[in-house]
């Protein structure tokens, strides 16, 4: 609860301890210790955070203050004159349209169902603590998902904002680049203007030159003057042919029009969007899935291979059909396409000796791999609800080829390219690493079967 200060005028800063229903006043500690010294037949209650408000017997709405003698039935609440009167305004009047009484009216009604709703509280107080950690673990769920989301959002722009800033470095410098290659740099500016007064003191120098190549002690400064002049040429004809060139240009460099920029950021505005995807459509319950299935025949088949399923938290799994061979097709290819690196799988086989068998699988198909460890993988029959696990604790190992369906174990079951049909398929337990039991132990290396039906159920646990 908030907060509430002590009644006292000049204590009023003081944090309430207790309240006198008598005195309908809040009490600090020094008036609790002065109230208990004089007066001994007083209801005093003490106040504890977190909890319900001290009845007081008045109103608490607005600023009314009146007692509360009449209840309203709609709100279920205890209510005062001022809530019930018809002139509104002021805080007056919110229950003036609904059916109110009085409180002895409601007396009777309220007694005899307080033993009810005790035993009812009781009840749900039993299993509040179990809510609570749902709750906290819904309320973290929720929470770890929101980061996540928000970690994505920041991950993705921060991918754009560089990926935008590269490319600004990179049309800058292409800037620079086709003005320094088709027109020309800054230094060639600098070097124009200086050339001026190169050219005023080269002519001259050359002047002074031409009278006075008699002299050979002047010979190579008379030839340096000669090359200033031809350097002189040579840039006042590179200039000039820089200008023709421009001159000439039809086109020049331009960056998109503003139109196009407005279209951009239009477009940036809409990046992206929050979408809330029915999770219950794509995976629901295990058991509300499992009971869509053809194959399975009763809810105590589901029971099963619920339980035999090994994950600690049982009624947090769900899961979703991501292969039927009826609907999806029998080639290998289709298989492997829909059921690869789908994480833990559950495949249920049907047979045309009416076997119902099947595996699971913790590690995901993923073809060409080998022999693969998977210490949760079991084979089961659902004729006898049986579970199999892997024998001598090898786990799961098996040939996983694209060219096939899903074969478990040492080929202890193997289903074919094309199976719905075929003979090609079949179980062996001889070889097999999973305890098959005597269920299926044979003499034969291997029994053969045509498969009538396959589904394939992606686990997910949350």
């Amino acid at each position: 609860m908030e907060n509430q200060k002590c009644s006292k005028k000049n204590h009023g800063d003081l944090k309430a301890l207790s309240f006198c229903k008598d005195c309908n006043a809040y009490m600090c500690k020094q008036c609790e210790d002065f109230h208990c010294s004089f007066i001994k037949n007083h209801h005093l209650n003490r106040l504890v955070e977190d909890t319900n408000e001290i009845f007081t017997g008045f109103c608490t709405e607005g600023s009314h203050e009146n007692k509360l003698e009449y209840f309203c039935i709609n709100h279920n609440q205890l209510v005062c004159a001022s809530c019930i009167t018809k002139i509104k305004g002021k805080g007056n009047g919110q229950h003036s349209e609904c059916c109110v009484c009085l409180i002895d009216d409601i007396k009777e009604s309220k007694r005899n169902k307080l033993l009810e709703n005790i035993k009812s509280l009781e009840d749900l107080s039993n299993t509040f603590q179990q809510s609570m950690n749902e709750l906290k673990k819904i309320f973290n769920n929720i929470n770890n998902n929101k980061d996540e989301l928000k970690t994505n959002i920041q991950s993705i722009f921060i991918k754009i904002r560089n990926q935008l800033l590269s490319r600004e470095e990179e049309l800058l410098l292409e800037i620079d680049k086709i003005f320094n290659n088709i027109y020309f740099d800054e230094s060639l500016v600098k070097k124009g203007e200086k050339l001026a007064n190169q050219i005023e003191i080269n002519i001259s120098q050359g002047k002074i030159t031409e009278s006075d190549w008699s002299d050979d002690s002047k010979l190579k400064s008379n030839i340096y003057a000669c090359i200033n002049i031809e350097n002189n040429i040579k840039d006042i004809n590179e200039i000039n042919q820089k200008i023709k060139r421009i001159n000439s240009l039809e086109k020049e460099p331009k960056f998109i029009s503003q139109d196009e920029i407005n279209s951009y950021i239009e477009n940036i505005k809409s990046f992206f969007k929050i979408v809330w995807i029915n999770r219950h459509n794509y995976e629901d319950s295990l058991e509300n899935n499992l009971k869509k299935s053809t194959i399975i025949e009763n809810e105590e088949q589901i029971k099963y291979l619920k339980s035999w399923l090994p994950y600690p938290n049982k009624d947090n799994l769900k899961c979703k059909l991501i292969y039927h061979a009826k609907r999806d097709g029998d080639s290998a290819k289709t298989f492997h396409s829909l059921c690869d690196n789908k994480g833990a799988t559950l495949t249920i086989i049907y047979t045309n000796n009416n076997k119902k068998i099947g595996g699971f699988l913790m590690k995901p198909f993923g073809g060409n791999k080998g022999s693969i460890s998977d210490e949760n993988a079991f084979l089961f029959s659902l004729n006898y609800n049986e579970k199999y696990p892997s024998v001598k604790g090898e786990g799961f190992s098996y040939n996983d080829q694209k060219s096939k369906g899903p074969i478990f174990g040492n080929t202890c079951i193997y289903i074919s390219n094309n199976f719905l049909n075929n003979e090609n398929n079949y179980y062996r337990p001889n070889t097999c690493r999973y305890d098959f039991g005597q269920r299926y132990k044979t003499d034969n290396k291997k029994i053969n079967f045509t498969v009538l039906d396959l589904e394939v159920y992606q686990i997910f646990e949350y």
